[in-house]
């Protein structure tokens, strides 16, 4: 009976002896088998958005087999990643290094990487860079052009901008024409054109739109605004944003409308149309000239003007000039003046 209770005491040291042996090799130890970085998170502090960025980490094979590095992804196009090993022997160890580009952050940041292994115990390796992103703004920005308008017109625009700060305001506007203003609002969401963090990265940007309102100018030209802003938040206090636009004809310029040399008695006529620049409904047109012995005729046809032009040699010998007002108007009540220059010889 003694000697059976020992063989049962025996066999129970052996089994959990047994049991160990297979909890460290198949599960227990599973912490402590496979592949891992060191570290795996790295915080660089307080940086400068147009400074790139570096991190280095060690990838660690503590294992008993040969690991295969499948694949390296990084989570946005402003990452890089160097992996100068595909394979890793057990207990082997290599250098990685994480790169950024942090323009266009604000604020802090994380930026990943994942390595798929093909270790049962570590399938991903996960290593994480960040920092506390300094954005700094230039003082003046490229001028964004609004388009182009017919004198007097009325400007209703909207130029969408982003910044790096908490809360930015309006404080100035410098403008070489009265009648347009501007106004700052707050977007709401963010337009399509914004910077996109990674899944779970913040990207505080102000986020923010110009409203440009006014009566373009009389006459035809660039006009220009320069708008002052200011940050409170932010790493950076002042900026400036220049909007400009152009004020054209509604029409395109017509060219001297030459007849030639006309024989005594011959009358000759030329049909002109008069393109143009902006999409308008057009309802009627009227041409008057200073000389009574040119015919004129217009009309409207498929949305544009044509001019008709008749002239007949009724002497004296020499050149004949003259110009051709045409005014035209639109469905919404706007008229247009456009110039048609005239010149002819006679014999």
């Amino acid at each position: 009976m003694k000697r059976s209770y020992v063989y049962m005491i025996t066999a129970l040291v052996v089994i959990n002896i047994i049991c160990l042996v297979m909890i460290i090799f198949h599960g227990g130890d599973q912490a402590l088998n496979g592949v891992f970085a060191t570290p795996s998170v790295k915080n660089l502090g307080k940086v400068k958005d147009k400074k790139e960025l570096t991190g280095d980490f060690y990838i660690s094979n503590i294992s008993h087999q040969e690991v295969n590095i499948l694949d390296a992804k990084v989570s946005c196009g402003c990452l890089k990643l160097n992996v100068p090993k595909r394979q890793l022997k057990p207990g082997e160890k290599m250098k990685v290094t994480l790169q950024v580009n942090p323009k266009g952050y604000f604020g802090k940041q994380s930026f990943d990487a994942v390595l798929t292994t093909d270790h049962p115990f570590t399938p991903a390796v996960r290593i994480l860079l960040t920092c506390h992103v300094s954005a700094t703004v230039p003082h003046e920005s490229i001028p964004t052009n609004i388009g182009e308008f017919t004198p007097s017109a009325q400007i209703d625009e909207t130029v969408d901008i982003s910044y790096p700060a908490d809360v930015i305001t309006l404080a100035g506007i410098n403008s070489d024409n009265a009648d347009i203003t501007a106004t700052l609002e707050e977007r709401g969401e963010p337009s399509d054109s914004d910077e996109e963090g990674q899944e779970g990265q913040t990207n505080p940007w102000g986020k923010y739109k110009l409203h440009i309102t006014g009566k373009a100018p009389a006459r035809a030209g660039q006009f220009r605004m320069t708008i002052d802003l200011e940050a409170q938040g932010a790493d950076w206090k002042q900026a400036k944003e220049t909007i400009i636009g152009t004020v054209v004809s509604a029409f395109q310029p017509v060219d001297t409308v030459a007849f030639g040399f006309i024989n005594p008695g011959e009358e000759k006529t030329e049909e002109i149309k008069i393109k143009a620049r902006l999409r308008k409904t057009l309802q009627s047109a009227e041409a008057v000239s200073q000389r009574d012995i040119l015919r004129k005729e217009v009309a409207i046809e498929d949305n544009t003007p044509v001019l008709r032009l008749t002239i007949k040699n009724t002497g004296p010998s020499g050149s004949f000039d003259d110009t051709v007002s045409v005014t035209i108007k639109d469905t919404e009540g706007v008229t247009y003046q456009v110039t048609v220059p005239v010149r002819a010889y006679f014999y």
